[in-house]
């Protein structure tokens, strides 16, 4: 499926399992800028780059908002999303939500997947997954 065509925008979501902040400012700003000739060797603008603390505060969360000429597939901006730091795991379940047709629908940071929605998140085997990995019921 399509995920973009022509000039768009897009953003990229990474889940980086450390607080890189903390390494200060100067370390930040190289992180960007690798994270910007990624994107570049890519054929990709990088238009700004966000970030926070992660809900848990163990790591961070960033968008990547670009613009990018062409058509990326979801497959693409997974992949994309990879190269850029994302977290393998993140990566992985993303990559079975796609292959399962959850166009749209895939690219979530785990801490929202992890929140019960109703009867029938609970009994979703991506959430099951996620909250055997993190020892939680």
């Amino acid at each position: 499926m399509s995920r973009t065509s022509g000039s768009n925008s897009v953003v990229f979501i990474t889940d980086v399992d450390y607080r890189i902040d903390e390494l200060g400012e100067e370390f930040m700003e190289k992180y960007i800028e690798t994270r910007r000739a990624i994107l570049e060797r890519l054929g990709i603008r990088l238009i700004e780059a966000l970030y926070r603390p992660s809900p848990s505060g163990r790591g961070l969360h960033f968008w990547w908002h670009c613009e990018v000429d062409g058509e990326l597939s979801d497959e693409d901006v997974n992949n994309i999303q990879l190269l850029l730091g994302d977290d393998v795991t993140r990566w992985w379940i993303n990559r079975l939500r796609i292959m399962f047709g959850m166009s749209g629908m895939w690219n979530k940071c785990f801490s929202l997947a992890e929140r019960r929605r109703s009867e029938r998140c609970d009994r979703c085997r991506i959430v099951k997954y996620l909250r055997e990995i993190k020892g939680s019921k």
